[in-house]
C-alpha cells in the first residue's frame, strides 16, 4: 500500500454522498465466503431451533457493516457543521455539535441533545489558544508534537477536546479520538479500531484494512504506515495504583495501554488531557516534546456574564442581584460542572418562593434558599469528586517530596511509573 501524505489531512476524501457505495467498497475487500461442508450439516431428525443463529463470519460482517454505517453517519454530520472556528471561542455562542465517536458511548461529562448524540457547547475563550497551539505543531512536524491540556476538574477540558476533534475532522485531518482512556483498559482493540475507522472512513482501502484487523498489534502495525493526530482524554485513568508494592491485574492492563499509546505518540501528533499529573506528563522522554496549556479555575468574567444571561432559571427563587450572583459564583468557583449541578438542583430541590428581598419574610426565605443550595451542592457527587481529586493531588505531592513514597510507611498510595520500570520489576 502506498504511504499516505506526510502531512495529516491532505489525503482527498472519498465521496460521502452515497452510504451504500462506500459500504459496498469496504465489503468488497472482505475474504470470500467459505463453502459449507455437507458432512457437518444438521441431521433432519433433530428439531429445528426456533431462532436462526448467524455464523461467526456472518456476525463479523454484520458488525463491520454497522460500524461502517455509524462512522459514515457521524462523519457526514460533522462535515455538515459550518461554524467558523472563532465561534467556538465566543462566549455568546450556544451550539449543538455531533459527538465525534462511533459505537455506544455514555458519559455524564456531556449533555446530549436527543437521539442524534449531539452535545451542547458554549463558546470558551481558551479554545483559541488550544487551536493555535495544535495547528502550530501540525505546521511544524519536526517541532513539539505533543500538547498537554491540564487543569481543574470540571473546567470543561473534555468539551474543548471534543470541539477540537470536530474542527480537525472538518479540516479533513485524520483524527483518532479516545474520549475516555478508561475504556482502553478493558478493550483497547475495540476502542482503537472504532477510533481509527472514523479517522479514515473516507479512504476505503485503509478502512478495509482497519476492519480486517483482528488484534491490537495489527492496528499498531498499520498505524506505523499512516500519519494521524491522536487525541486522548481522561489520561489520568491510566495512573497505576500500587498496593503493598505490587500491581493488580488492572495495573498490568494499564501498562499495556500506556505502551501502545507511547508507540502511537512516536510518529504522530498527540493531544491529551488530564486532571493533575498523569503517566505521559511525567515521562522524561515526552516532556521535551510537550507544550502545555493550563485550564485552571472556572469560567472567565465574560463567560460567566453570558452564563447568567442565557442559562440560569432565576424564576424559581426570584431575580438575582449582584450580591446573590457573587455568592453562588463563590460557592462554585465558576466551575462549569458545579454550575450545571446548580441548574439541576433548581428543578429538584424544594425552595421557598422569594420574589425579592424587600421584606423581612422574603429576606429570610432568600437566605434559607441559598443555604439549601449550598448544602445540597456540598453533598453532590460533583463536589465530592473534586474534593477527592484535591486530596489525591495533595497526597501525590507529599509522596513526590518523599522520593515517590519509597521512604514512606504507607501501604497504599498513588504513584506513577514508566512501563519499562514496571516490566523490569523495578518497583521497590
Amino acid at each position: 500500500m502506498d504511504r499516505p501524505s506526510e502531512t495529516p489531512g491532505l489525503i482527498p476524501p472519498a465521496n460521502l454522498a452515497s452510504k451504500t457505495t462506500l459500504v459496498s467498497q469496504l465489503q468488497g475487500h472482505a475474504a470470500p465466503k467459505r463453502s459449507v461442508d455437507i458432512a457437518f450439516c444438521r441431521p433432519a431428525t433433530l428439531p429445528t431451533p426456533p431462532t436462526k443463529h448467524l455464523k461467526t463470519k456472518d456476525l463479523t460482517e454484520h458488525y463491520h457493516s454497522d460500524l461502517t454505517g455509524n462512522a459514515i453517519k457521524v462523519h457526514t454530520a460533522i462535515l455538515a457543521t459550518t461554524e467558523h472556528p472563532a465561534v467556538y471561542s465566543d462566549p455568546k455562542s450556544k451550539l449543538s455539535i455531533p459527538f465525534p465517536c462511533i459505537g455506544a458511548y455514555s458519559d455524564d461529562r456531556f449533555t446530549y441533545n436527543g437521539v442524534t448524540s449531539n452535545f451542547s457547547f458554549y463558546g470558551r475563550q481558551l479554545f483559541a489558544d488550544l487551536l493555535r497551539t495544535v495547528e502550530g505543531s501540525i505546521k511544524h512536524p519536526y517541532g513539539r508534537k505533543i500538547t498537554f491540556l491540564h487543569g481543574t476538574k470540571g473546567y470543561g477540558k473534555s468539551y474543548l477536546l471534543a470541539i477540537l476533534v470536530v474542527y480537525l475532522i472538518r479540516k479533513e485531518r485524520p483524527v483518532v479520538y479516545i474520549p475516555d482512556c478508561r475504556d482502553l483498559v478493558g478493550d483497547f482493540f475495540g476502542c482503537f479500531q472504532k477510533a481509527m475507522l472514523l479517522a479514515f472512513i473516507t479512504i476505503p482501502v485503509i478502512a478495509s484494512e482497519i476492519l480486517r484487523a483482528t488484534t491490537t498489534e495489527d492496528l499498531l502495525q498499520l498505524s506505523k504506515r499512516l500519519r494521524m493526530i491522536v487525541v486522548a482524554d481522561q489520561t489520568e485513568a491510566l495512573n497505576m495504583k500500587i498496593v503493598n508494592n505490587q500491581l493488580d491485574q488492572e495495573g498490568f492492563m494499564k501498562t499495556e495501554a500506556i505502551k501502545h499509546l507511547n508507540m502511537l505518540a512516536v510518529n504522530n501528533h498527540f493531544v491529551f488531557a488530564s486532571t493533575g499529573r498523569c503517566w505521559m506528563s511525567e515521562d522524561a522522554r515526552i516532556k521535551d516534546k510537550m507544550q502545555q496549556i493550563c485550564a485552571h479555575g472556572g469560567l472567565t468574567t465574560t463567560e460567566m456574564a453570558f452564563w447568567w444571561k442565557n442559562q440560569f432559571v432565576h424564576e424559581l427563587i426570584g431575580p438575582f442581584k449582584a450580591q446573590e450572583r457573587n455568592t453562588l459564583e463563590y460557592y462554585t468557583g465558576c466551575i462549569p460542572a458545579l454550575l450545571r449541578r446548580i441548574l439541576q438542583m433548581m428543578g429538584s430541590v424544594k425552595l421557598e418562593y422569594a420574589v425579592h428581598a424587600a421584606t423581612e419574610h422574603s429576606t429570610a426565605a432568600y437566605h434559607r434558599n441559598v443555604s439549601t443550595i449550598y448544602n445540597t451542592l456540598c453533598e453532590s457527587i460533583e463536589v465530592q469528586a473534586i474534593v477527592q481529586d484535591i486530596g489525591l493531588l495533595c497526597m501525590d505531592k507529599v509522596y513526590e517530596l518523599r522520593d515517590l513514597g519509597r521512604q514512606s510507611k504507607c501501604k497504599e498510595y498513588i504513584i506513577l511509573y514508566r512501563p519499562s520500570e514496571l516490566t523490569k520489576g523495578k518497583i521497590s
